[in-house]
């Protein structure tokens, strides 16, 4: 078969709803990467011809879609601020809304060498990407289960990023002082279990849902950070909608609001704290 049958194809089968917007183009994407090629081409070459075995894997993976599964989780890798990292079920999906995380991280007045705290940090994407982006600094990050360590460890060695994990409950076991301490902690309300797309009942639910305002672990984390923050230091939390405020009114003494960043849909995504000190 050629690129253009199999495409046209798949229009049929996979169909556009909440949680697969633009099924023709995670058609493209399946393809792209079973032939080894960038989207580009398969763009170019519609009369490109399919080997038999990659047209099986086509419609195997195609198939899983249709019942929900990500497609990250079907090809094994997701891109992440300019890289690609190993994903596995079981462990939460790298979001495009934490490049927005990070990008707040790299605009903050950090000192030349910071100690940077992940705290959850689950496939790794941030505490790397960090390290990366400041290569002086001294990255270290937690997560309370040991199937995400796991997968972060790989992609740290796949990226050649020397970090230290340690499997543990939010930063129980750090001490500080940090100059960043960075969290993308899992923040969906209970209530919206019910009204989530498919996809979600793939992940892991302990990497999505927190108590009924979704604040469950922020809350501790915040109460913790004056333990954890040089004075002068940052924390930046990724969080849902109208999560930033409530945040904000329940502050322990020595932390103060920074910055507030919104995503692309004006939702306050980011909120960004300063321990003043002691």
């Amino acid at each position: 078969m050629t690129v253009a049958e199999l495409l046209a194809q798949a229009r049929q089968r996979l169909k556009p709803r909440e949680g697969m917007l633009f099924p023709q183009r995670e058609a493209r994407a399946f393809l792209a990467w079973l032939l080894a090629k960038d989207e580009a081409f398969v763009l170019a070459h519609p009369e490109h011809h399919v080997p038999e075995d990659l047209v099986r894997r086509f419609w195997d993976a195609v198939a899983r879609r249709q019942k929900g599964e990500p497609f990250h989780y079907i090809a094994g890798f997701c891109p992440f601020f300019g890289r690609t990292f190993a994903v596995a079920p079981g462990v939460l999906i790298p979001r495009p809304e934490t490049e927005l995380l990070v990008s707040t991280c790299l605009a903050l007045p950090l000192p030349p060498r910071p100690r940077i705290l992940d705290v959850g940090t689950g496939s790794g994407v941030l505490a790397i990407t960090l390290k990366r982006e400041l290569p002086t600094a001294q990255v270290v990050a937690s997560d309370v289960a040991p199937r995400a360590l796991a997968l972060a460890r790989r992609n740290a060695g796949g990226h050649r990023a020397a970090i230290g994990f340690a499997l543990a409950h939010l930063a129980n076991c750090w001490r500080g002082p940090f100059d960043l301490v960075v969290a993308n902690l899992p923040y969906l309300p209970e209530t919206w279990r019910p009204q989530v797309p498919p996809e979600l009942a793939f992940e892991d639910p302990g990497a999505l849902f927190a108590g009924t305002d979704g604040l469950a672990l922020v809350r501790p984390l915040v109460a913790d950070l004056p333990r954890l923050l040089a004075a002068g230091g940052f924390a930046a939390l990724e969080l849902g909608e109208g999560q930033a405020s409530q945040v904000v009114c329940q502050l322990p003494p020595g932390l103060e609001p920074y910055r507030v960043a919104s995503d692309l849909h004006g939702v306050e995504r980011v909120l960004v704290l300063r321990f003043k000190g002691r």
